[in-house]
């Protein structure tokens, strides 16, 4: 492996040690940082190589604009300008292949230089540091890359996303630390978006918006490349917004399996979102949520959009979805809402499933809830095509299901008769008097 130091880098924290890192890189194969603080600009990866950062080595972001890359520097670059944020990234792989970021060390975002204040603002929906005139896009970026492994490393103090891996395939994620203040506006952990064969394990993320979102968000790639075959497991979660959150594009989420998690002080646990924006909706089949532990404010919710008013005219299916052996612990009842059409979101199993209310109950958010409308523990809205067995609401005052109509839509059918529970002889049901 090329260590840094050969090459000119510094490695005090103050030289901007960027020219001497990518020569290393540049060089070919491994680079090897050893103890010390790197101060860096935008670096760009080469395939079969990788940074290795030793024990005691930080990879530290420079705080300033002109040591990143332009906004345009390829095609398949996101600018996200409503959430104010650039197109720069710390850490760029794009077309590469067998390429590693492995080590005791830590890649570092700089946040707090980055932001130049502390001012905490409310206009989002929730308490988030003001933003700066510019910051960084996603720290680590690697987009159409196959052979990606990233382990042992901290990331850390990321200005928006951690790590966005977009296009890639035969990803392994292990023993990674994620960590991001909580009041820093979209620093979210891993985004997985078109990805294909994800292996994402023994990992620890507690960061500023979602830990985990599974995407499928195929437009700047310009071909059809669904997410799918993407494994979870054996990670602890922590995010003020969702653990883990599946949404986002105009593709396809498919064959996903999101097991052993030990999700805690989130605000939903398992989120699914299959039109973020109306007109931009996603597929999602075949996914597995089980063997799962919860603590936040909601367990689990499902909205047909996620704005919470209305259906999306373009609505794709969501399907065969199962959530089993949930144990959850929240302050908010959870909701699954389908669609007007009943046959889009179908094929829903919950089995084995426990959600402990706590003694302050939150009601269902109001955009996706009317106030006057009973809820309970559990609030299954226009799902004809689910089942459910052994569904447990420990000492809760509310009823443990309710199965209701939208007042949005009304129809003939009665969502409770078609609605199959088994082993549940003790719950209590409403369908609205639809019989």
């Amino acid at each position: 492996m090329n260590s840094v130091k050969d090459f000119g880098a510094i490695g005090d924290g103050i030289t901007n040690d960027t020219k001497a890192i990518q020569a290393a890189i540049d060089a070919g194969g491994g680079v090897v940082f050893p103890k010390g603080v790197y101060l860096s600009g935008t670096l760009y990866l080469k395939s079969h190589g990788g940074l290795h950062l030793e024990e005691g080595a930080v990879l530290l972001a420079s705080p300033n604009q002109k040591d990143y890359n332009m906004d345009d520097f390829s095609p398949r670059n996101m600018v996200f300008k409503e959430e104010q944020v650039s197109g720069a990234h710390f850490i760029i792989a794009e077309d590469c292949c067998d390429i590693t970021l492995s080590g005791k060390g830590c890649i570092d975002g700089n946040r707090k230089a980055i932001f130049h204040t502390a001012e905490i603002i409310s206009d989002r929906g929730r308490p988030h540091y003001k933003l700066p005139e510019w910051r960084p896009g996603q720290m680590i970026f690697f987009c159409c890359c196959s052979g990606v492994t990233i382990r042992d490393l901290t990331l850390r103090d990321a200005p928006y996303w951690t790590c966005f891996l977009h296009g890639c395939d035969h990803i392994e994620i292990e023993r990674v630390r994620v960590s991001a203040d909580r009041l820093i506006m979209n620093a979210d952990g891993l985004d997985i978006d078109c990805c294909s064969h994800v292996s994402v394990h023994d990992c620890d993320i507690d960061c500023g918006d979602d830990a985990i979102a599974v995407r499928a968000n195929d437009e700047p790639l310009g071909k059809v490349t669904p997410c799918q075959n993407v494994e979870i497991r054996n990670c602890r979660l922590r995010a003020p917004a969702c653990a883990v959150r599946l949404g986002v594009g105009t593709g396809t989420i498919r064959n996903c399996r999101f097991h052993d998690l030990q999700i805690e002080d989130s605000a939903m646990g398992f989120a699914l979102c299959p039109s973020y924006y109306c007109g931009k909706c996603v597929t999602m089949e075949d996914c597995i949520f089980e063997n799962c532990t919860l603590s936040g404010r909601q367990a689990l919710i499902l909205l047909p959009c996620w704005d919470g008013k209305s259906d999306d005219p373009d609505a794709r299916p969501v399907r065969r979805m199962i959530f089993r052996n949930i144990q959850a612990v929240s302050r908010m009842p959870s909701v699954l809402m389908g669609h007007d059409d009943p046959e889009l979101f179908a094929d829903f199993i919950l089995e084995n499933i426990t959600i402990t209310l706590s003694e302050t109950v939150e009601p269902p958010l109001k955009r996706y809830w009317p106030e006057k409308n009973e809820f309970g523990v559990l609030n299954i809205i226009r799902m004809p095509n689910i089942k459910i067995s052994d569904f447990h609401a420990p000492r809760a005052k509310l009823k443990k299901i309710v199965h209701s109509f939208n007042e949005r839509k009304h129809h003939e059918v009665s969502y409770l008769s078609h609605c199959r529970i088994f082993n549940a002889c003790s719950m209590e049901h409403q369908s609205d008097g639809r019989k």
